[in-house]
């Protein structure tokens, strides 16, 4: 991914906070093939953390995946940038975006692996699901597993980008932020709260 410098997200605990919180992933393999897929990110497991997920095993892709490096793209909120909301012309459009690239070597799991995988995934997303197990239950799951295949990336590298108009004048930047916050798009408003964090975290250094 190219990273202007200074829309470069390089601290590693920002890194991780942007695949928590946007943890629907793409995983694309070697071959071109792309695949949706949720995540859950154990950050303590290796140098970089390590990603878990599980693949539907009538989707050929896992097949060829073990002990390769495959790159998982996460996307964060994203929304057209008008120049009308500059201070100055000429000016053109653009688009904002927040955005992390992984990249990792893949491992299959067994089936006694994939099952703590779906767990740790209904822990993390859907936590009262594992509380009584009556809808989830465990039999249910258990007849079910058969059907995926789990796996875990360790990860050898992650690139951040967040391109939230940092380059421009502290003015624009904050008619971007209203524009964005008034718009009726759920995608802008999501955005200009990424602007509004971004400037706390960097007021805070």
């Amino acid at each position: 991914m190219y990273v202007p410098k200074h829309f470069a997200v390089d601290s590693q605990i920002q890194q991780h906070a942007l695949i928590e919180k946007q943890s629907f992933g793409v995983l694309v393999s070697d071959d071109l093939e792309a695949t949706h897929l949720p995540f859950v990110l154990h950050k303590d497991e290796g140098e970089h953390g390590t990603l878990y997920g599980h693949f539907a095993r009538a989707n050929p892709q896992w097949q060829n995946l073990e002990d390769k490096t495959v790159l998982v793209i996460f996307s964060g909120p994203h929304a057209y940038i008008s120049p009308a909301w500059y201070q100055s012309a000429p000016a053109v459009p653009t688009w904002n975006y927040v955005s992390v690239h992984v990249k990792g070597r893949v491992s299959l799991l067994s089936a006694e692996a994939t099952t703590h995988v779906l767990n740790d995934a209904l822990a993390f997303f859907d936590p009262t699901l594992l509380e009584t197990r009556d809808v989830v239950t465990e039999a249910f799951q258990a007849k079910l597993s058969p059907a995926i295949v789990g796996f875990k990336i360790a990860i050898d590298s992650i690139q951040g980008m967040a391109k939230l108009s940092q380059n421009k004048p502290e003015a624009t930047q904050a008619n971007i932020r209203q524009a964005l916050t008034n718009s009726s798009s759920y995608e802008a408003k999501a955005l200009a709260e990424c602007m509004v964090q971004a400037n706390l975290t960097k007021a805070s250094r």
